[in-house]
């Protein structure tokens, strides 16, 4: 009768060698989680400037297309960066580019530097050939997360290229 009842107890449970293929195969999942959040980290940077990069040429059409007046924000709200889309003075479209894991700065061509965590930046196109406006003498918007991305703003055509 007492060898029976434990067989029965001792099947209920893991024995040691379970236990270490499970502590194994859960040590190996969380490695893959862990490779996988690193992974979505850096693909914030290249997919921040994609979208940055989309939103300023469609500022640039939107400029040489239509009447009234249209800017491209870049602002941090609620440690969100967003590009918003301005036209005439009303918010057309916003883009949200990713959290505060970012860091977006903006340099002029006398190698100043606007960090846009802390200050807006707002691009603006010449209605008559799709140039950057006057005023807005920006060389390029530099996004740092686990990896780095330059989009590079060419002041003359009001075209960007990142790297």
């Amino acid at each position: 009768g007492m060898r029976k009842g434990r067989r029965k107890l001792n099947q209920a449970g893991m024995s040691l060698m379970e236990l270490i293929v499970a502590i194994l195969i859960m040590g190996i999942l969380s490695v893959g989680g862990g490779v996988g959040m690193a992974y979505a980290t850096r693909m914030n940077a290249s997919g921040a400037a994609e979208k940055l990069a989309s939103m300023l040429e469609k500022a640039r059409v939107m400029t040489l297309s239509s009447s009234g007046t249209v800017a491209l924000e870049l602002v941090c709200e609620d440690g969100n960066y967003y590009a918003k889309l301005m036209q005439n003075g009303v918010e057309a479209e916003k883009e949200k580019l990713g959290n505060s894991a970012l860091t977006i700065t903006v340099k002029n061509d006398a190698g100043g530097t606007v960090d846009i965590s802390t200050s807006d930046c707002s691009f603006s196109y010449n209605k008559s050939n799709g140039a950057f406006a006057a005023g807005c003498d920006y060389t390029s918007v530099v996004i740092e997360g686990s990896q780095t991305k330059v989009i590079h703003l060419v002041t003359a055509t009001g075209r960007c290229y990142s790297n």
